[in-house]
């Protein structure tokens, strides 16, 4: 007997291979993307694989017809928003240098979130 989980017995084989398939073809760029937030290549390898793992656990919660890419770079920049917030403002630095952007006194939390680079 299979021993599949109860949320992937009624998805075909078919259609759990065409999502692997697609989030294979989405490392590169996610590594990228990886390596431009973390500026540390060991780290940006691990946020890749707990991306992918987030991925394919949450693959039901995924519509098809939608943009993955979208989907799964949302996936690792929330990921290392939270290990970033988890390291404390102190320790942040060991993961990412910190970014000095000019932000007028008006623009307030708004202006920060628009330094942080957004990828799709």
């Amino acid at each position: 007997m299979s021993e599949q989980p109860d949320h992937e017995a009624h998805v075909p084989a078919e259609e759990l291979s065409d999502f692997g398939a697609a989030l294979s073809d989405l490392m590169p760029r996610l590594a990228s993307y990886a390596r431009s937030l973390t500026r540390n290549p060991d780290a940006a390898q691990d946020l890749v694989q707990d991306t992918v793992l987030k991925a394919w656990r949450s693959r039901a919660s995924f519509e098809a017809g939608t943009n993955l890419k979208a989907w799964t770079f949302r996936i690792l920049r929330n990921s290392f928003l939270s290990q970033v917030r988890r390291k404390g403002a102190g320790q942040a630095g060991e993961t990412a240098e910190p970014i000095d952007v000019p932000v007028a006194s008006n623009q307030g939390k708004r202006g920060l979130r628009a330094a942080l680079p957004v990828w799709p």
